[in-house]
């Protein structure tokens, strides 16, 4: 009965979604929101409504416009990337099969959650990050077996510091600002506050929001060049700018007008938009400094062999809090 109850109820959701169509985006005479009370099938519910509907703040529309002609007109305008093979671990080495194994990894769980699981996470700034970390460990893997200046090669050098970046983001943001705020404000009853906390350690999101940043330092810092780290510079800060930008534009024109707030405190609608705006581009830099203060001083403190050993620790920890807080859930 409860099933039919469950079914039931989503079907009432899916007939209360209109057919959202990709003319949708571009007709004038259509609303802005395209989903009722900005919320898709009523998942985003507990977003603040005024977050999700109504007008947009006035400095939201010239802040995108000037940060979106700031980034084209400070586009490089000189190419300097890993051009030759020569560059990137032999094949068959420690660092070849540290980036071969991560592919594999990284796949397999990519595979999982959008094929088997949530193929809309993709639109997620989490599983966008796992996935430039994934292509960035395949094409490491395949660099030998490619001629100089491929293609490859420069998309490789291009998602570098996106990919570093973002797995920092994600790492720090969800698990020292986010999963406190959510235990703290949001689930308030214990038996929700326990059914997030045995979530948040399951074996998928301790990848996505821990291991990523690991897999992410083997394959930028430690196992991506076999001559060593090789400092960010301004065109990498470009790149990691653009993808910022571009994600944002995706989330405010896209995501937010079919209800998906995902990141709500990115809403156009707010009043401290400029504010949210200008920390996460601050986030971008500040994560551009540490990593090259740490590449020029710090950079032998860690290996591959500290990495793999903290990976491992990391996941068998956690599948450990996560399976003691099943078993006392269920008694």
């Amino acid at each position: 009965a409860g099933n039919k109850h469950g079914n039931d109820k989503t079907k009432d959701l899916e007939r209360k979604l209109p057919p959202i169509k990709l003319s949708s985006f571009v007709d004038p005479r259509g609303p802005w929101v395209l989903v009722p009370d900005g919320s898709l099938m009523n998942f985003f519910d507990w977003v603040p409504k005024h977050f999700r509907v109504g007008a947009w703040s006035v400095v939201a529309a010239p802040t995108l416009l000037i940060l979106t002609a700031l980034m084209i007109y400070l586009r490089p305008t000189e190419d300097t990337y890993f051009a030759n093979v020569s560059h990137y671990p032999d094949a068959y080495s420690t660092f070849w099969w540290c980036n071969l194994l991560g592919f594999a990894l990284m796949l397999g769980v990519a595979i999982n959650i959008l094929v088997f699981r949530l193929p809309g996470a993709v639109a997620s700034f989490t599983l966008l990050s796992w996935l430039m970390n994934m292509s960035r460990h395949g094409i490491n893997a395949l660099a030998p077996f490619l001629s100089d200046h491929h293609p490859l090669l420069k998309l490789n050098h291009i998602l570098r510091f996106p990919a570093l970046v973002s797995a920092s983001v994600t790492f720090t943001v969800w698990n020292f600002v986010l999963v406190p705020y959510i235990l703290i404000f949001v689930h308030k009853k214990s038996e929700t506050r326990r059914d997030f906390v045995i979530w948040n350690f399951s074996w998928r999101l301790v990848q996505l929001h821990v291991c990523n940043m690991i897999y992410s330092i083997m394959n930028t810092v430690v196992a991506g060049s076999k001559s060593g780290p090789h400092l960010f510079d301004k065109e990498d800060l470009w790149y990691g700018g653009a993808y910022g930008l571009s994600y944002g534009l995706f989330y405010t024109l896209i995501l937010d007008r079919i209800g998906v707030h995902l990141y709500p405190i990115f809403t156009p609608r707010s009043n401290y938009f400029v504010l949210t705006w200008m920390g996460g581009f601050s986030v971008f830099y500040a994560s551009f400094c540490f990593w090259n203060h740490y590449m020029t001083h710090y950079w032998e403190l860690i290996n591959v062999s500290i990495c793999l050993r903290l990976n491992f620790s990391l996941i068998g920890i956690c599948a450990v809090i996560h399976r003691l807080l099943e078993k006392k859930e269920k008694v």
